[in-house]
């Protein structure tokens, strides 16, 4: 059987962010709501808000961190859904080095501040793995963000030969890798680990896909059992999460996690915010949101944040525990934002800078390794003919 590289349309740029005039504001306030729960999902694990005495607030914290289960694989999606139909194959190695210099930039700064201040003492493996952030792993959220990024371009080409009943079995098979690898005994041999991967992150893609591709909606009689369905799982896994005596694994590859992410990214394709000074608000705010993880989960700062700034554990025995946790999230959530605000603006003027000196090589490295790829597509089909008469 003949597969035909050379007439099949080749994908856009590898995945960072969309472009201007496809930005929506109705899934970026979905991206900032979703970080807005990372962040509280990180008070409630590193910070230790999980030990929170009163009950009421140990039930509404059981809840946010139900809640922040689909937050990453929604903040993924989201991303994929913008440019998983583009047809020309460029890799924008300007978008990929500004995301790079930006993990490099608070991974170092933060590491040389402490190391500075004697909070921390230098460490050669840590420094070097600052330096190279991505290969080192420092934020796993990256590093799998980057493989997915890097294998954009040919999912684009997968979801463009894919006929829709083809297209549907792939989401069958993920949605069944999901739901065995939560089995022990295929642990082994569905290597998701979680969902905290690049593997993850490409199947992840691929639903986004399917979901532009054909349009997907619920009817408005559908909408009633899909939002029962999502309240309830949501309900359900505060109680195992906070209240059950045995450890149960919850991870963002489970099938409740999976249901609430593809019904969180159908819903924002349903809802638009009309009011133009509104959306182009919540549109600035979320170009921050990288930002905002980046500084708030970065290793040296996580261990110095929750007890040294908000010493955390003052307040687990509090019966406003849960009004304080929010305070503390939305607090680390305007800091942050405000930080990455002026790292912006500094940066732009650098950014300027080097594309104006270094954008002639960079459009022709694009095109020589946007070419190769092409080449090599067209010699493969030129093969496959071959064997085929």
């Amino acid at each position: 059987m003949t597969t035909n590289f050379a007439n099949a349309p080749i994908p856009s740029q590898i995945l960072i962010a969309p472009a201007k005039k496809s930005r929506n504001a109705t899934f970026e306030l979905v991206r900032i709501i979703a970080m807005i729960f990372i962040i509280s999902s990180h008070f409630y694990g590193h910070g230790g808000w999980r030990e929170v005495t009163d009950p009421a607030g140990k039930f509404f914290m059981s809840l946010t961190h139900a809640l922040f289960l689909p937050s990453v694989n929604v903040f993924v999606m989201i991303s994929a859904y913008f440019i998983c139909l583009k047809d020309d194959f460029k890799i924008p190695f300007r978008k990929l080095g500004k995301l790079w210099l930006q993990v490099f930039f608070y991974g170092m700064t933060l590491y040389i501040v402490f190391v500075a201040a004697g909070v921390y003492n230098f460490d050669a493996l840590d420094f070097v793995g600052y330096i190279f952030p991505i290969l080192s792993g420092k934020y796993w959220f990256i590093s799998a963000y980057f493989l997915m990024s890097v294998a954009s371009p040919f999912l684009n080409v997968l979801i463009k030969k894919l006929n829709k009943a083809q297209y549907l079995f792939v989401c069958v098979f993920i949605i069944a890798t999901a739901v065995l690898h939560d089995v022990q005994i295929f642990e082994n041999t569905m290597p998701l680990k979680r969902g905290y991967t690049g593997w993850w992150f490409c199947l992840l893609y691929l639903l986004a896909g399917y979901i532009r591709k054909y349009d997907v909606k619920l009817t408005k009689p559908a909408w009633i059992p899909a939002i029962i369905g999502f309240v309830a799982i949501v309900i359900y896994t505060a109680v195992l999460e906070g209240y059950m005596p045995f450890n149960i694994s919850l991870s963002y590859t489970s099938l409740g996690t999976l249901y609430m992410s593809v019904i969180i990214l159908v819903a924002a394709k349903s809802i638009k915010i009309e009011n133009a000074k509104a959306a182009k608000i919540i549109c600035f705010v979320s170009k921050l949101t990288f930002g905002v993880y980046l500084i708030h989960d970065n290793n040296e700062l996580r261990g110095f944040m929750y007890e040294k700034i908000f010493h955390s554990s003052r307040f687990l025995t509090s019966d406003v525990a849960y009004l304080i946790y929010v305070g503390f999230v939305l607090l680390t959530f305007i800091v942050c934002a405000a930080i990455e605000w002026i790292r912006q603006i500094g940066f732009d003027g650098v950014d300027k800078l080097v594309h104006k000196l270094f954008g002639g090589k960079l459009k022709a490295a694009q095109a020589a390794v946007s070419g190769k790829i092409k080449a090599l597509c067209d010699r493969i089909n030129a093969t496959d003919a071959s064997a085929a008469e």
